[in-house]
């Protein structure tokens, strides 16, 4: 399955002892390119780096559960419970359809994607650069 990720490195690297913002390791994905655009110019903008970021699609193991979020914001407590129960049931991925996504307030789009939660880093296959210097105003 093809994801997309927006970063402000253009030297990405996976690093295993690195937490997510829930606390736990967890790689976030997106399947609209737009919607990564939108992450890599809000990374690159929290870092100063005002060339812009990094768009990159992987190449990961079709996710193992599916789960329809109803069209709602991922900023709530109902997504946040979700990502600790996944992550409580040790399962290695999922794919939640369905998820209105943003980056930051003041890049606010309404973008509708699912959005992909990896736990375990071993069903990355392969990743790479598609987009560089996105800068979304």
């Amino acid at each position: 399955m093809i994801v997309y990720r927006g970063s402000s490195s253009e030297d990405f690297k996976i690093k295993k002892y690195k937490r997510s913002r829930y606390g736990f390791n967890a790689l976030f994905f997106a399947t609209t390119v737009e919607l990564a655009q939108l992450y890599a110019s809000h990374r690159a903008k929290e870092e100063c780096k005002y060339n812009g970021g990094f768009v990159y699609e992987f190449e990961i193991i079709k996710p193992y559960r599916k789960i329809d979020f109803g069209n709602k914001l991922s900023y709530n407590s109902e997504f946040r419970r979700l990502m600790y129960q996944l992550q409580r049931e040790n399962i290695p991925s999922a794919r939640i359809f369905n998820v209105m996504d943003y980056p930051s307030k003041k890049l606010f789009r309404p973008t509708f994607s699912d959005v992909i939660v990896v736990f375990d880093f071993e069903h990355i296959k392969t990743f790479k650069v598609i987009e560089k210097n996105v800068v979304v105003r």
